[in-house]
C-alpha cells in the first residue's frame, strides 16, 4: 500500500496513530504532548515490537516502516517525511523523526545538529533513548563547538541536566 500510494498512506498511518493515543488518554489527562510512549514502547527501531500496547504499538511500527520506505524509495525527501511527522504534537512522533535521522544521516545533516545541539532536547527524558542513538551515530557529523556544547551539558551532570547514564558511555 505505501508503494502505490505514497505520502497519502503515510498521513493516514499518522492520523490513525494520532488518534490512537488520543482516545488511549484519560479525560483528566492534560493536552500535551507526552504520550508515555517511552513506557509503552522504549524504543522504535526495529526488534522492540513485543510490547503489549496494543494498536498504539502496531501503530508506531507501520508509520515507521512507512516513512523509512518512502525515503529508501525516494517517493519523498526525508524532509517531507519529517514535515509529516512533526504535524502531530505527541512525543512518540518525534521519537520516530530521531529514528528517520539516525537511518538518513547523509540526507539530514542540517536536521540533525539542530536537533542535537538543541538542550532541551537532550534534557528530554521522553526521546531520550532515540536522542543517545542518534548522538551514538552522528555525533562525528558534528562542528566540533557543537560536541563540545553537547560535553558540556554531559559534564554538567545528572543533578543539572537529568542526563542518563547512557550519555556518559555513547
Amino acid at each position: 500500500m505505501v508503494k502505490n500510494t505514497g505520502l497519502p498512506t503515510l498521513n493516514l498511518l499518522c492520523d490513525l496513530l494520532n488518534n490512537a493515543i488520543l482516545f488511549s488518554r484519560r479525560g483528566n489527562e492534560d493536552s500535551g504532548s507526552e504520550d508515555y510512549s517511552y513506557i509503552w514502547r522504549e524504543s522504535i527501531e526495529y526488534g522492540d515490537e513485543s510490547h503489549s500496547r496494543g494498536l498504539e504499538n502496531i501503530l508506531v511500527s507501520a508509520v515507521r516502516d512507512a516513512a523509512t520506505l518512502l525515503v529508501e524509495l525516494n517517493a519523498c525527501k526525508l524532509d517531507e517525511a519529517i514535515s509529516i511527522l512533526e504535524r502531530n504534537n505527541w512525543n512518540v512522533f518525534r521519537r520516530i523523526v530521531f529514528y528517520l535521522l539516525a537511518v538518513f544521516p547523509n540526507k539530514a545533516l542540517k536536521f540533525i545538529s539542530d536537533r542535537l545541539t538543541n538542550e532541551a532536547l537532550f534534557k528530554d527524558h521522553s526521546i531520550r533513548h532515540e536522542y543517545a542513538r542518534l548522538l551514538n551515530k552522528c555525533f562525528d557529523l558534528l562542528q566540533p563547538e557543537q560536541r563540545q556544547a553537547i560535553f558540556g551539558w554531559i559534564e554538567k551532570g545528572d543533578s543539572e541536566t537529568n542526563a542518563p547514564w547512557c550519555y556518559r558511555n555513547w
